[in-house]
Order: C-alpha cells, then sequence, then structure tokens
C-alpha cells in the first residue's frame, strides 16, 4: 500500500478535502519508504504541516529547491507536489525521498528495457528492409516479365521453386500463363496461315489504299503483294463492273455498314475471277473507322456452273431464261436511273429457207456468227445479248435519246449483212440479214410507264413483224411511254 502511494506520489497531485486531514496525509508520507522529510506550505509559503524538515540537510533542501543532492553514498531527491480541493490548488507539499539501490536497479531497468526496446526496432526495420528488397527486386523480375509477355515476347521467368511464399505463386503462375500463351499462339499462327493460304483477304485505309493482302488473293489474282499494296482495288475492278455499284459500295461502307455482293474481278492476264465479296469497316479500339477490310470465296467454279445453266449451248448467248430473270432488274435500274430502256428483238430472214438450202450444219454455223456480232456491240455495262430460241435473238441496252437508239440498232443490222454470208434465198439481199423490232421508254418524261415484261416483249416482237412484213432487213422503232 505504502509503495502505491509513493508511485502516486511522485507523478500525481494530492487532492484532499479539507485542511484537517493536512497532518494525516504528512504522516503517511513519512510512512512510506525512502520518504525521509515533507513539508507542506501554502500559498503564502506560510508552513501548514511539515515533519523531519529540521534537519540542517533536508532544511537546506527545501529552502533551495534542490531537486537531486548527492550525499556521500546517498542520493536525496526533493519532489514537489499541488494539493487540490476539487480543482483549486490551496497548498504545495514538499517532499524529501532517497534513492536507494533497489531504485537505481529500476532505473537501470528502465534504461536497459529502453535500449532493448530501441535496438528490437532498429532489427524488425532491418529485417524488413531485407526482405522488402528481395521481395521488391522479385517483384521487379516478374513485373518485367509480365510486360514482355504482354508484348508477345518470349522470356525466361527466374526459377524461385525454393521460395513457397505468395511471389513463388505468383511467379509459377505467370509461367504457365505464358506456357499457355505461347501454345495459343502457336495456334493462331497456324490459323492465321490457313486463312492466308486460302482465303481471299484485303485491307485498306480510309481512301480505298490496298495495306495488307493474302497470299490467296495473290494467287487467284495474279498479282504480288507489290504490285496490290499502295493501290486501289481499281486494280483488280473488271471493266464489267457498273459505275452504280462501285457507287453503292462506297455510300455503304463509309457509313459504317456491311456490304455484300458477287464481285467478277480482273485477273492480272486479262481474264477474270468471281468472288463472292464482303467488306466490313475497320474499327480501332475507340470504335473510329480506321479503314475497310474484304473477305472474298472464290466462286468462279460456282459461276460457270450457273453460266451453264443460263447460256445457250451453241451461241454461248445468255439464254430465254436469263432474259426472264434479267429483263426486271435491268427495266428497273432504268428507270431508277431515269434513262431511256431499250428492247431490242431480231429474226434472221428465211432462216427455214436457208437451212432447207444449205444444211442445218451451215445454219448453225449462221447463227454462231450473228451471236458474234451482235455481242459484239454489247461493250457497255447494261448491254445484254440473249438467244430466245432458234433464229430469234434479243437484246437489252440503255440509251441517251431516239437517235441513238436507231444508229445502234442499224449498226447491228449492217454489220449482219456485211459478214456476206450467201443466201441466194434471201429477197431482200445476196447475204444473210436480219430484220429487227425495237422498242424503248424514256423514264426522264415518264417514270410510271409500263414495265410489265410480257407486254413489252409482245410489243417489239409486233414491230419486229412489221419490219417483216415491210420489206424485211430493216429496223423498226416504236417509244412506249
Amino acid at each position: 500500500m505504502a509503495s502505491k502511494l509513493f508511485s502516486e506520489l511522485i507523478v500525481t497531485p494530492i487532492i484532499v478535502n479539507d485542511l484537517a486531514t493536512l497532518d494525516n496525509t504528512v504522516n503517511s508520507f513519512v510512512s512510506i519508504k525512502n520518504v525521509i522529510a515533507v513539508k507542506i506550505m501554502n500559498n503564502n509559503n506560510i508552513v501548514l504541516s511539515h515533519k523531519n524538515d529540521e534537519n540542517p540537510t533536508y532544511k537546506n533542501i527545501f529552502e533551495n529547491n534542490k531537486e537531486i543532492l548527492h550525499l556521500n553514498e546517498r542520493t536525496l531527491v526533493l519532489k514537489l507536489l499541488d494539493i487540490k480541493i476539487d480543482d483549486d490548488i490551496i497548498a504545495k507539499a514538499k517532499i524529501i525521498f532517497e534513492i536507494t539501490d533497489s531504485l537505481r536497479m529500476q532505473e537501470r531497468n528502465k534504461n536497459v528495457t529502453f535500449i532493448m526496446m530501441i535496438l528490437e526496432i532498429i532489427v524488425i526495420i532491418l529485417v524488413a528492409y531485407l526482405i522488402g528488397s528481395s521481395l521488391i527486386r522479385r517483384l521487379s523480375v516478374l513485373t518485367h516479365s509480365a510486360e514482355e509477355i504482354a508484348e508477345n515476347n518470349q522470356v525466361t521467368i527466374p526459377n524461385i521453386d525454393n521460395y513457397k511464399d505468395e511471389v513463388s505463386i505468383l511467379a509459377n503462375t505467370l509461367q504457365l500463363m505464358q506456357n499457355k500463351i505461347n501454345k495459343r499462339s502457336d495456334e493462331l499462327k497456324k490459323y492465321i496461315q490457313l486463312v492466308n493460304e486460302n482465303i481471299l483477304i484485303s485491307r485498306t485505309d480510309l481512301n480505298g489504299i490496298i495495306t495488307d493482302v493474302s497470299e490467296a488473293l495473290c494467287e487467284v489474282s495474279g498479282f504480288s503483294k507489290e504490285e496490290l499494296i499502295g493501290k486501289t482495288h481499281a486494280v483488280i475492278k473488271h471493266p464489267d463492273t457498273l459505275i452504280s455499284e462501285h457507287e453503292n459500295l462506297w455510300k455503304t461502307i463509309s457509313k459504317g455498314n456491311e456490304w455484300h455482293a458477287d464481285v467478277k474481278n480482273k485477273t492480272k492476264d486479262g481474264g477474270f475471277f468471281w468472288a463472292d465479296s464482303s467488306i466490313y469497316p475497320d474499327y480501332d479500339y475507340n470504335q473510329n473507322i480506321i479503314g475497310y477490310y474484304a473477305i472474298r470465296h472464290d466462286i468462279t467454279s460456282k459461276k460457270e456452273i450457273e453460266k451453264l445453266s443460263i447460256t445457250d449451248g451453241l451461241t454461248k448467248l445468255y439464254n430465254r431464261r436469263y432474259f426472264d430473270n434479267m429483263f426486271d432488274e435491268e427495266i428497273n435500274r432504268a428507270k431508277r436511273d431515269r434513262k431511256i430502256f431499250c428492247l431490242l428483238s431480231l429474226d434472221i430472214d428465211f432462216f427455214k429457207k436457208y437451212n432447207d438450202t444449205y444444211g442445218h450444219p451451215e445454219g448453225d454455223q449462221v447463227l454462231i456468227t450473228i451471236a458474234r456480232v451482235l455481242n459484239s456491240h454489247m461493250k457497255r455495262a447494261g448491254d445484254i445479248a440473249f438467244r430466245i430460241g432458234g433464229e430469234e435473238f434479243s437484246a437489252i441496252f440503255v440509251e441517251k435519246n431516239e437517235k441513238n437508239v436507231y444508229t445502234f440498232t442499224e449498226n447491228i443490222r449492217q454489220d449482219i449483212e456485211n459478214q456476206q454470208i450467201q443466201h441466194i434465198e434471201n429477197t431482200s439481199s445476196n447475204f444473210v440479214t436480219a430484220s429487227f423490232g425495237v422498242i424503248y421508254i424514256d423514264f426522264s418524261k415518264n417514270n410510271n410507264a409500263e414495265t410489265n415484261r410480257e407486254v413489252l416483249y409482245k410489243e417489239a416482237d409486233n414491230q419486229l413483224y412489221k419490219a417483216k412484213e415491210t420489206g424485211r432487213n430493216k429496223v423498226v422503232i416504236k417509244a412506249c411511254n
């Protein structure tokens, strides 16, 4: 109890309820071990209570307020305390106590404890630094390895199997990730090579300049990469491609839409190949269009088979089936473009008599010649010639005015007669000739004109009949507005 009171004494103000307890307080102080003198004074330095303060040595300490006095082997310490009632200081106490060996030992122990604590902190900091330095170094290596993997570079991750911490787990995971990436990368390279060798692919910038092409496209077109890259697709654009089709292509993809069509392309040697073509916008990470890429499938063989089904076997012109398919498409195109749509119908004059006179093999040659002459005048993209059946042929074309309609047809008629194929049974000439019936619709003047195929074909046939009735080997034209 005395020891506890002493501990409180040297660190805490004394709190009393009244002055009558001061003497008891002084006696309690003196009873504490190591306390040898006590003196209590009021705020005016009047002594209220005291004990052993008459000793000269102690009196000297009290009067001079010496905090520590070394006397021979003794060490005396003066402690000043405030005495309070509630929160008011009513007196001051001066207490002298002697530091004994046990107290010195406690002080030394405190100092040793403090020094040990400092040393422990230093050791902890040093160990933390060494561990942190090693950890940072290992993490730095792993970070560098991860960056290299992200750049698709091959790296060797340090073997840290001796460690069993989170860093080693991270390193092993990174190694597994790289192994999987390498495997996927090898597989991807194989797929890319397969695509490169088998799919017709090209990329362009926003201006249509080719930036890359696949080996397959080079092989099919006959052009090398060097001959295509830096150019536009005009290099492989076939003359049969309509300007309107090209315009529609750019109008579609420039809006960010996909474009699909069967396209006839030109090869380096002057031939052609058909491709089922799809063109897509190419985006960057911010979804901005940075160019376009085209994927094509070579459908030349398919087109050849289709062509056989729509081509006349003898003359190689398109047949009646293709005429029926193309008529509506071409007349609607002319209507949309507000141009003059023309339908020509021709029949070889006295062809039955020619076969009877010269034989059917010679008659077949006449048919082939007529087809060749007719087709030679089909030079524009919208010009199409057909063999309807027997000695009857037809053609669809677009002109700018009525005069051109007649001129175009008359040139064909003259060219046929100029072949000078002898025909002694022909009453209109000594050679093989043909009669022509032509109808045309000027959609620039009447966009609501009749467009029914059967009606218009019958009207063209009526004009052909008039040409035959009026002497054959001539052109009869009618406007159907």
